[in-house]
């Protein structure tokens, strides 16, 4: 007996079916083999990409630290002055040998000084109340002994405000202050003026500990104060009860404003 039509089509739609999820199954088992496979290379590739970036910086690290080796060695015959204030007009080179032979009693046989110069602010416009300290002197000197004559008198310096450093590349310099950060100051306030008084009449026992004690100005006298040490230096420079003074020709003088500043040749 044969089948009737509606068997038939029983039987066709469920060849149809069995085979469109036949069909289904296959291409999921095969996408999923695909996607292992894929991640796998991927995997192998990122993982080679991620070695070779880490040897190449490796090897930047490497040609980096060897350049700033090399750059500093071009500057062993170098040094750096901090502190020494500027004037108008100045001689640096004059400005220099006055210092290595009369403060640092040096004859000018035990340095032969190649070139010498001011340093320049990044922001020469603003060096004046904002950054008040005086730009450094780089000095070159004709061999590696004229440096060294002058370091071994370096000490001679000492309680001028004055200081000799070698000549940093920017890196080692960059270094050398995250390693040598200035601390935050400390403000005091006394319960009366003549405790504060006692303690002043007393600072100069902190004398070479690095210590310094100043009084508590504005931001606006501060500014003016370290514009008068730059132009007068710390040794005709000093402060009384937050009023600044300065020694000018034998003369005590009291300087208020930016304009009493200016008016002093």
């Amino acid at each position: 007996m044969g089948l009737t039509r509606s068997e038939k089509s029983e039987i066709l739609d469920l060849i149809k079916e069995t085979l469109t999820n036949f069909k289904t199954d296959i291409i999921a088992s095969v996408s999923e083999e695909i996607n292992k496979k894929l991640e796998q290379k991927l995997e192998q590739v990122f993982g080679t990409v991620e070695n070779k970036i880490s040897r190449m910086f490796e090897e930047c690290i490497i040609l980096r630290n060897k350049m700033d080796s090399l750059e500093q060695y071009t500057r062993r015959n170098s040094i750096r002055l901090f502190g020494v204030p500027e004037q108008e007009n100045e001689d640096t080179l004059k400005l220099v040998k006055e210092i290595l032979t009369e403060k640092m009693e040096l004859p000018e046989t035990c340095f032969l000084i190649d070139r010498c110069h001011r340093l320049k602010s990044k922001n020469a416009s603003k060096n004046n109340a904002t950054n008040a300290r005086p730009n450094a002197i780089i000095i070159k000197f004709m061999s590696y002994n004229a440096k060294m004559s002058v370091n071994q008198r370096k000490k001679a310096l000492k309680g001028t405000g004055w200081v000799i450093t070698d000549d940093l590349t920017s890196n080692r310099a960059s270094k050398n202050n995250a390693t040598n950060a200035r601390p935050n100051a400390i403000i005091i306030k006394f319960m009366s003026y003549n405790a504060k008084m006692s303690v002043n009449q007393r600072k100069k026992a902190l004398k070479g500990t690095g210590w310094v004690i100043t009084d508590d100005l504005t931001s606006n006298r501060h500014a003016l104060y370290r514009s008068v040490l730059k132009k007068f230096g710390r040794s005709h420079t000093w402060l009384m009860d937050g009023n600044i003074f300065i020694r000018h020709n034998g003369n005590r003088m009291a300087i208020r404003t930016q304009d009493d500043l200016d008016k002093i040749m």
